[in-house]
């Protein structure tokens, strides 16, 4: 999942395209970003690793002169500043959004057809596009990106600058957001309609899956080049879309309104898991809306005071590329409250769990600033398959839910809870196909309170293992009909694939940890019938 933008027919365009990645965009995408842009005679570009602002300041990108530009912020699913965008071969710069599927069929084509080699040296699918672009013998622009795309496949949300000309494009899947609008005199295009809205554009719209918009400074074409047949990625609407700031109007994605969705998921969560709990605790800032809809469905009053966000601290965990970091930002992300949580239960509210890591983190940090017992609500189903369609999380062994049942899950951060430390490995093998008792419990906590392994009491915290409550922890996922109906999802019309909804169960063992890539596409063109 990344960000795109395009701006053309506007003076200092590399300017609003730094503008849109840095204040809207930024929450796609933060291990590289890039611009570049073109003035009627030549290129200027900047790309690199990092935040946006850390790659550039404005007034640099201010001093890429010229009136088309195309950017890109980037979460990295492999590689480094070789992979970051937009990728650039001549005249072409191509802005990604998504993840071809045919990756292997495209780069046979290049050595087989054009003499194109490779070995040994490992290509994005971006940079095999942008390569299958530049090698075509079609006679147009035009004609070798949709043959390209044709090849590629799904999915793309792209933004292709061309000398002086936008090449908007989106796979026929939907998969991925892509947005268009009048923007002062000439055109932008991003990833999100806040992006396009929050800029000053006007006239809005998403593009049509199956459409290729060619953009002018004073000129727009569109050609049709596949029947648009949506798989909208249901992982958008949960989680990665910006809900937009307090104040602003509620953005919409995919023809719905992203606030009232997650309001109305945390609505028909709280009355499949209903909660105890003295407040109600939004996980700041993808689960505020669930949030709130669950405090509004459970009559539990909100506070958003008991788990703040420390200041500064902009990076999403889930999108950080290794384990380490993404346990590291949890802590430096959070803080709980101790004034508004002691001595409380608490009901926390996440909009997913993925890898658990956020979550365990979250446990902690509130038993630490005493909380007596929590409540874990999660705003969407288990997460149980994989997406090679570009979101974060490619091997089932990454998933939670793809190595341990929901009781499972429940049993690994009720001993969190009990004040164990966040060892994945050993909570795993601790929990793994067992139905723990409370003396089963005990023991567990009596051994790390022995070995000098609690963080409870390391924190000055009595744990009396005699006195442990099992009702003081529990953990309640949205089921996949209440995600369908709470967000107005249409099955027919939304991948959902990574939920593993009845169709793909017993397509590939549960066990299997690495796929082979024929296996992986073969599965993957059957669950989104591509």
């Amino acid at each position: 999942m990344c960000g795109v933008i395009g701006v053309v027919g506007v003076e200092n365009a590399a300017r609003y395209a730094y503008i849109g990645l840095k204040n809207y965009l930024q929450h796609r995408g933060q291990e590289s970003a890039g611009i570049r842009v073109y003035d009627g005679r030549g290129y200027g570009s900047k790309i690199g690793l990092g935040l946006v602002h850390a790659v550039m300041r404005e007034d640099e990108a201010q001093h890429l002169r010229g009136n088309c530009s195309v950017g890109h912020v980037r979460y990295s699913t492999s590689g480094g500043l070789e992979n970051a965008q937009p990728v650039i071969n001549g005249h072409l710069a191509v802005a990604h959004n998504g993840n071809h599927v045919n990756y292997h069929k495209a780069l046979r084509v290049l050595r087989k057809d054009r003499g194109i080699n490779w070995i040994g040296k490992e290509k994005s699918d971006t940079q095999v596009l942008t390569e299958l672009i530049a090698t075509s013998s079609k006679d147009s622009i035009e004609d070798a990106i949709i043959e390209s795309l044709s090849i590629a496949g799904p999915t793309y949300s792209l933004v292709i600058q061309y000398k002086d000309n936008l090449y908007v494009a989106r796979d026929p899947r939907e998969n991925r957001p892509l947005y268009i609008g009048n923007f002062k005199e000439g055109y932008a295009v991003a990833s999100e309609e806040r992006c396009l809205r929050m800029m000053g554009a006007s006239e809005i719209e998403g593009v049509a899956g199956g459409k290729l918009i060619v953009l002018g400074s004073d000129s727009r074409k569109e050609i049709d080049f596949a029947q648009a047949s949506p798989k909208r990625c249901a992982f958008e609407e949960l989680y990665f879309a910006h809900p937009g700031e307090r104040g602003e109007p509620d953005p919409q994605l995919f023809g719905k309104y992203i606030r009232e969705m997650r309001v109305n998921a945390g609505m028909r969560l709280a009355r499949e898991h209903p909660s105890k709990a003295d407040l109600i605790i939004p996980i700041l800032n993808s689960g505020y809306y669930a949030g709130i809809g669950y405090s509004i469905g459970s009559g539990v009053p909100l506070s958003v005071a008991a788990l703040e966000r420390v200041p500064g601290y902009i990076k999403r965990t889930f999108i950080e590329p290794t384990t380490t970091q993404r346990i590291i930002g949890v802590y430096m992300k959070f803080k709980g409250n101790k004034e508004a949580v002691v001595g409380q239960r608490v009901g926390l509210v996440e909009d997913t769990i993925v890898r658990l890591t956020t979550s365990s983190g979250l446990v902690q940090i509130l038993r630490r600033a005493g909380a007596q017992a929590i409540d874990f609500r999660v705003a969407a189903p288990p997460i149980r398959w994989p997406c090679f369609y570009g979101v974060d999380f490619p091997e089932r062994k990454e998933l939670m839910a793809a190595r341990l049942t929901v009781k499972e899950i429940e049993q690994y951060l009720r001993l969190r809870h009990f004040g164990l430390f966040d060892d994945r490995s050993h909570l795993i093998q601790l929990v793994r196909g067992k139905v723990l008792t409370l003396e089963d419990y005990q023991k567990i906590v009596h051994k790390s309170i022995k070995k000098n392994m609690n963080y409870l009491v390391q924190a000055g915290y009595e744990v009396n293992v005699d006195n442990l409550d099992l009702d003081s922890f529990t953990l309640g996922y949205l089921s996949f009909e209440g995600m369908l109906e709470s967000m107005g999802m249409d099955p027919s019309e939304y991948c959902l694939a990574c939920f593993s909804h009845g169709e793909n169960d017993n397509k590939i063992p549960l066990q299997d940890r690495y796929w082979d890539i024929d296996i992986k596409q073969k599965w993957f063109r059957q669950a989104l019938k591509v």
